[in-house]
């Protein structure tokens, strides 16, 4: 068995141990006639099986600034397995708080991983 088998077994237990099925929309910014933009949100996404996981709250985290201009810090990660579809952007709702991926984590093969952050709640 290779590595990369390995460590695609271990992000699905890890991902199964506290599992949450959320609906991802993937957003579009379009621009308007006054030279603004707004986001249209596309098909939503099939659901999929994540790990949802909390940021560690006593260390500061940089902010991001997203693609609305607006600078934002990351409250959680997303863990998906290796074929997940999630991408910068993208909305979705989860125990009644609104929540947008800012940043995607590099791509090792065995996971996608992105950040989060909340929005309202």
């Amino acid at each position: 068995m290779s590595e990369l088998t390995i460590q695609r077994q271990l992000t699905k237990a890890f991902i199964d141990t506290m599992p949450v099925t959320l609906v991802l929309t993937p957003r579009t910014k379009v621009p308007t006639d006054i030279g603004g933009f707004t986001w249209q949100e596309e098909e939503p996404r099939l659901p999929q099986v994540l790990r949802f996981v909390e940021l560690d709250t006593s260390r500061p985290n940089d902010p991001i600034r997203t693609q609305d201009g607006i600078e934002r810090r990351a409250d959680f990660m997303l863990i998906g397995e290796w074929d997940a579809i999630i991408e910068v952007n993208d909305i979705f709702t989860y125990d009644g708080d609104s929540f947008t991926v800012i940043e995607m984590y590099y791509d090792n093969g065995w996971e996608v991983r992105a950040k989060v952050a909340r929005h309202g709640g």
